[in-house]
């Protein structure tokens, strides 16, 4: 069996964001975009746009959603965060100078 990665509900809803800035505004585009089960999607959604970082509006009986100013904000920071800790040399290294038992309390004797 491979590795089996859970994603956090702000990684869900980043990935929604990002599904949605990149020109997918249908549900079930999203849906598929970001890898989600309709009731997850659904959920997520809601949050969002209560969130105000999405907006719906329907356009021929369809849900269509867009990014909010405050959404594409969000996308921004979370890539400027995510870039900065996948490119820091020192992230998975326990010999870094600190004191590892801070990290892991069960390494202490």
């Amino acid at each position: 069996m491979g590795s089996f990665n859970r994603r956090s509900k702000m990684e869900i809803y980043v990935d929604i964001l990002e599904a949605v800035a990149a020109g997918h505004e249908r549900p079930t585009r999203i849906m598929f975009k970001a890898n989600l089960s309709w009731l997850i999607l659904q959920e997520a959604l809601d949050y969002l746009m209560t969130s105000g970082l999405l907006q719906e509006t329907a356009e021929r009986g369809r849900r269509i959603y867009a990014v909010t100013h405050k959404g594409f904000n969000i996308i921004e920071d979370f890539r400027r965060v995510r870039g900065e800790l996948t490119n820091s040399p020192n992230l998975d290294d326990d010999n870094s100078g600190r004191d590892s038992t801070l990290i892991h309390p069960e390494l202490e004797t």
